[in-house]
Order: structure tokens, then C-alpha cells, then sequence
């Protein structure tokens, strides 16, 4: 009897681990033209690749907790990229229509709600494009066209007030979903604070405690926190070399705090620049914190041994960057001053130099940081 139940216990664990998967299932309508692959990954180490054979195909992914994954089809020109999030393991289907482009879901709710507001997107754009050529005569004006600034400034316009729009019904509508919590936590930092808390507030308490809900949530807390003219509330992260560094710790100095990734290209490729900021400077009094939103700490060692930075690093293993700065993009600077309050932020960081937080640091230091370096010319 012992065995008989020893082995019925096997059997189950065996079948909930087998379960633990996510299949998608794929339609593809048109001609391939030879082009017959699917390719898909979650930018980083998964990836796999499926034969469409008879306008199907199947992809079978390990479920190891909620994902992004980006699915690219081979018959599309450029490779045009499908997204997909899922939160548990189960079925996805994909139709795919190769002459109109269009992309549809059935079976798991999160991807089916992704996709739909995804396409809801594409048809606002589509609608934004008719209301500008109505208006401008086109929606693409070239550079030096009379109106080209104007229409510029109607996208703009268009397109933050329908997305704002979309977010607020998505919240309405499905305010339960994983889907809305992954759209918000991505998509309503970008927008002012008072949507971001109205949007919030239709989410429901199973909503909030996903992953991508507490995400939001501290993008709210963060955006409160990082107002110009808010004080730095201390925190304590670990350096290269296991020891704490803590924020406290610059009290007195101007300080600029930088975030940033081993992944992130245009992170990397200003620390050149912010070198020599640091050498004109540094003597003076400021002082540099750079804190990577690294997801492996591995990859954070590898990159920051590579660029042997002579400031102190950090890893931002407490939610520092969403909850105290609601870094929603890299690289992303702020300027900090004796008193511990924001004094600038900067989003993106030109090699050349010459942004924002450079020239105040040059005003309040009296001095020039000087030409940036060529690389080529060494």
C-alpha cells in the first residue's frame, strides 16, 4: 500500500512539473514565400525557434513565472515583432494573417488583453495619421516643410491623449487583469501623476499585488519622491566590494546620481564623458553614485570591472531607481544637492556632452569641463 501511494504521489508531482509550461500554438495565413521560420525570446538568454509547416506551428516554453517574450516571424518584412506576456502556464493560440498584418489571440486571458490593446494602439495611430494628412496634408512631413513643427506638436498632442485614453478605459474595463497591470506599470509613468494615482485606484487588489502592480505603485511613490526640489530619502546599497554605501554618506556635496545597466548601450557610451566631468569636478567637491538596475548581479560585476569607474557603484537590489526616482528609462541622471534636495534631472546622456546637469555643474563650479574626447584620435 506504501508503494502504491508512493507511486501516485510521483505520478503527480511528475504531471504538475510536466504542466508547468506555456504552449503556443500557431495560424498562418498567406503565402510564405520560403520565409517559414518563427522566431521568439525575452531579450536576454531564452530563445527558440519553430518551422511553420502547413500554416502551423507550436512552441512549447518552460513556465518559470509571469514573461515578456518577443515573437518575430521571418515572412515579415523587418521582422516585425509580436509581443507577449503571460502570467501562468497554459495555451496561447496566434492567428496570423501575412497580407493584412493583423495578429490575433485566443485562449490565456493576459496575452489576448496585451494583444488587444496593442492593436487598440495601431488604430489610433491610424486614426492620429488621417486627422494630420486631413489637416497638414500628410503625416510624415519631411524636415524644413512649413509644417513641419506644427505637426510634430499635433502628434504629440494626439497621441499622449489617446493613449491616456486607452489607459483609463483599459482600467475601467479589465481593472482584475495581469494585462492591465503590466500595461500601467509600462505605459502610466509617462503620463502626470494625477492619472497614474486615478488609474491606480481602479485597480483592484489582485491587480496591485502582481508583480507589475507593486512595479506601479512604486513609480507613483518614486514620481512623488523625485520632484525638483524633493529631498533624497537615504538608502544603503552594496558596492563592488560587498560593502554598504549609503546615500547619507555624500551629505554635504553635490552629487550625481546615476542609473544605468550593463545592457544599456547609451549608458556606456557616456561614461567617457562623465569621466572627465568627474576629473573637473571631483576635486571641487562633487561627488558620483552610479547604481545599475541590473536584473543578475553577474552582469553587473562583468560590466562594471570592464569599465572600472573610479566612483562609487552600486546594485539597485531595493527598488531604489522606481520607488525613490521612478526610473522608467536609462541612463537617467539627477543632480543632487548639499542639502540633499533634486535639484535637475536629466533622461539620456549625450557623449559630446553639454546637457542640462553638465552646464549647471559648470555654472556652480565657475569652470568648463572642456572638449569631449575622440576616441579615434587616441
Amino acid at each position: 500500500m506504501k508503494s502504491l501511494k508512493l507511486l501516485l504521489v510521483c505520478l503527480l508531482a511528475s504531471t504538475i512539473v510536466f504542466a508547468q509550461k506555456v504552449t503556443i500554438t500557431g495560424t498562418v495565413k498567406g503565402d510564405l514565400n520560403g520565409k517559414d521560420k518563427i522566431y521568439i525570446t525575452d531579450l536576454n538568454a531564452y530563445k527558440d525557434t519553430a518551422t511553420i509547416r502547413d500554416g502551423k506551428f507550436k512552441l512549447e516554453i518552460p513556465f518559470k513565472g509571469a514573461q515578456f517574450l518577443v515573437m518575430n516571424a521571418q515572412f515579415e518584412p523587418g521582422y516585425r515583432p509580436v509581443s507577449i506576456i503571460f502570467d501562468q502556464p497554459g495555451d496561447i493560440n496566434v492567428f496570423m494573417d501575412i497580407k493584412t498584418k493583423l495578429v490575433t489571440f485566443t485562449g490565456m486571458e493576459s496575452p489576448v488583453l496585451y494583444n488587444e490593446f496593442a492593436n487598440k494602439i495601431h488604430q489610433m495611430i491610424l486614426g492620429m495619421d488621417q486627422a494630420l494628412v486631413k489637416k497638414y496634408g500628410t503625416a510624415y512631413p519631411q524636415k524644413g516643410d512649413v509644417n513641419y513643427n506644427n505637426c510634430l506638436l499635433d502628434r504629440d498632442r494626439l497621441y499622449k491623449d489617446g493613449m491616456q485614453s486607452l489607459l483609463k478605459d483599459q482600467a475601467s474595463i479589465y481593472p482584475d487583469a495581469y494585462a492591465t497591470a503590466y500595461i500601467l506599470a509600462n505605459e502610466g509613468p509617462r503620463y502626470p501623476l494625477q492619472l497614474q494615482e486615478e488609474l491606480y485606484a481602479k485597480m483592484t487588489k489582485k491587480a496591485r499585488e502582481t508583480e507589475k502592480g507593486k512595479e506601479f505603485f512604486a513609480m507613483i511613490q518614486g514620481a512623488k519622491n523625485s520632484a525638483l526640489g524633493s529631498k533624497v530619502t537615504d538608502f544603503t546599497l552594496v558596492d563592488l566590494a560587498g560593502k554598504p554605501v549609503s546615500f547619507s554618506q555624500f551629505k554635504g556635496k553635490y552629487v550625481l546620481i546615476d542609473f544605468w545597466a550593463s545592457w544599456c548601450h547609451p549608458c556606456r557610451a557616456s561614461f567617457p564623458r562623465m569621466r572627465q566631468v568627474y576629473e573637473a569636478f571631483h576635486k571641487n567637491g562633487l561627488e558620483m553614485f552610479s547604481i545599475s538596475v541590473d536584473q543578475k548581479k553577474a552582469d553587473w560585476l562583468r560590466a562594471a570591472e570592464e569599465e572600472k569607474l573610479p566612483w562609487p557603484q552600486g546594485l539597485d537590489t531595493k527598488q531604489i531607481a522606481k520607488g525613490s526616482f521612478a526610473v522608467s528609462a536609462i541612463p537617467n541622471l539627477f543632480l543632487i544637492g548639499p542639502d540633499g534636495k533634486i535639484i535637475l534631472k536629466e533622461l539620456g546622456a549625450d557623449p559630446k556632452g553639454g546637457g542640462e546637469i553638465e552646464r549647471k555643474l559648470e555654472e556652480i563650479y565657475g569652470k568648463k569641463v572642456g572638449p569631449a574626447i575622440d576616441k579615434s584620435m587616441k
